[in-house]
């Protein structure tokens, strides 16, 4: 009982109870844990809620190119393009192996218009990703954006031949010969 009247042992017992408690109750998780629900987060739809989440979580794990990459997404889809375009730089600059960021930048700087970023983008994700049908099928966008046409139709062949059933490179490449 002396213990609890003395105060400064009353606050380290309070402070080791509380600790104990959350240990117990599961409120401590591990950075990798917290990353994992806040992307689920994201994948179900609920951007507001994952952005916050991804937002705080980057605060602290700022080179996990991961939550970057959808900390950029959930910008995006929340309208804020300029900040979203400034987490995918942030993103291959962590990881320049990431073709998705690779792919999406590529994709936003086509939206915006920046033509030379979005070849340089699209080229470098479908060098990363060689069998990714979508990141063909995104540089053959890009080139026939920029008016490079004989170039697109060998990405969307690229496209085809790493999903021959894939319908979409199949309808853009039809679109260029219209």
């Amino acid at each position: 009982m002396t213990l609890l009247k003395d105060k400064p042992h009353r606050k380290t017992l309070l402070l080791a109870v509380s600790l104990l408690l959350c240990i117990f109750a599961g409120c401590l998780e591990d950075d990798e844990t917290q990353a994992r629900k806040a992307i689920e987060i994201y994948r179900h739809g609920e951007t507001k809620k994952a952005h916050a989440a991804l937002s705080d979580l980057v605060k602290t794990q700022p080179k996990n190119a991961t939550l970057v990459l959808y900390l950029a997404l959930s910008c995006r889809d929340l309208g804020k393009k300029d900040e979203a375009l400034l987490q995918l730089k942030k993103c291959i600059e962590i990881d320049p192996n990431n073709g998705q960021a690779h792919s999406l930048l590529g994709s936003m700087l086509r939206n915006s218009e920046n033509l030379e970023g979005a070849v340089k983008h699209h080229k470098r994700a479908t060098e990363i990703l060689p069998k990714s049908s979508a990141a063909w099928n995104n540089f053959g966008l890009t080139l026939a954006s920029a008016g490079r046409f004989e170039e697109a139709l060998r990405a969307y062949d690229q496209a085809l031949r790493v999903a021959p059933r894939d319908p979409v490179p199949l309808y853009n490449q039809g679109e260029l010969y219209r």
